[in-house]
């Protein structure tokens, strides 16, 4: 189920030729949140690799992964309306569009993450 949900934003870019970072970013959330991969944790396993591939592509959603602030709930309650059908990943990705920043500079972890990356 992994390996399908890390599948997912490449095959949307190639065959569905979709650009949009944002779209591919929710592309590859949902598919997260509802593979259901692991045990637990899956939306915010989600969430933080959303995040992450935002960075890479120079966005950010997140002030701090897990800090209790209010855009943090808000992405939290998005990620539970796609759960839930309530919310299509398109809208994910329109939400996430909404509350990205561009992040200056690239730190040099970030270009590490991104100099290793397949695709991005």
């Amino acid at each position: 189920m992994l390996e399908s949900v890390i599948h997912s934003p490449m095959n949307m870019k190639h065959y569905a030729k979709t650009e949009d970072v944002f779209q591919l970013a929710a592309n590859f959330a949902e598919r997260l949140m509802k593979n259901h991969p692991f045990q637990d944790r899956n939306k915010r396993t989600a969430l933080v690799a959303a995040d992450m591939f935002l960075k890479i592509n120079g966005y950010t959603l997140l002030n701090g992964p897990f800090a209790n602030d209010p855009n943090n709930k808000a992405l939290a309650n998005a990620h539970v309306a796609v759960v839930t059908n309530q919310w299509t990943a398109q809208q994910l990705g329109d939400y996430y569009k909404s509350l990205a920043v561009p992040i200056g500079p690239l730190t040099a972890q970030i270009l590490e993450y991104k100099g290793s990356a397949i695709e991005y």
